[in-house]
């Protein structure tokens, strides 16, 4: 699923002190696919993202998942909170977005002028999408990738802290 030039491209990311940006999808990802409801977590997983995170990756929730209203005959409207709870279920487990199914903030200050003319732009501009509709989709493998990530980020921690001292 992970091939050479796309690890050799994040991690000339990481040197030239670049974002890398993950748009991961919450049910079948980070949680088994259990929709409507919510399945179990994948903690090594969101343990991964969280330190990736730590290390100034952007994580972007990318789902389909959305909160949606209902009005009975009656008029009575009720909500059914789908997308809130994905996203608490998430920061419950300590791991917070830099947005939600939208571009962050820098790339959006990047497009504006683009996207005012030209209108909203739902296409994300992000280096890793993390989906399990993917036909080559594997928790394992896509876990190793990951972990072989964090660990140019401390290497290059240390390069630094040596070069310091």
């Amino acid at each position: 699923m992970f091939n050479a030039d796309l690890y050799n491209e994040l991690i000339l990311k990481i040197k030239r002190n670049k974002k890398i940006a993950i748009a991961v999808d919450f049910d079948g990802v980070l949680v088994e696919d259990k929709f409507p409801n919510i399945g179990p977590i994948n903690k090594t997983l969101l343990i991964l993202l969280q330190r990736l995170r730590g290390y100034g990756c952007a994580i972007i929730l990318h789902t389909c998942r959305a909160d949606v209203y209902r009005t009975s005959k009656e008029g009575n409207r009720t909500i059914l909170p789908w997308l809130y709870n994905a996203i608490l279920v998430c920061s419950e487990n300590g791991l917070e977005f830099d947005a939600i199914n939208e571009n962050v903030v820098e790339v959006k200050d990047l497009l504006g002028k683009y996207i005012e003319f030209h209108g909203l732009r739902r296409k994300l501009s992000v280096d890793l999408f993390l989906e399990d509709k993917n036909p080559t989709w594997d928790l394992k493998e896509t876990c190793d990738f990951l972990e072989r990530i964090c660990e140019e980020f401390k290497e290059k921690e240390r390069t630094y802290v040596h070069i310091r001292n």
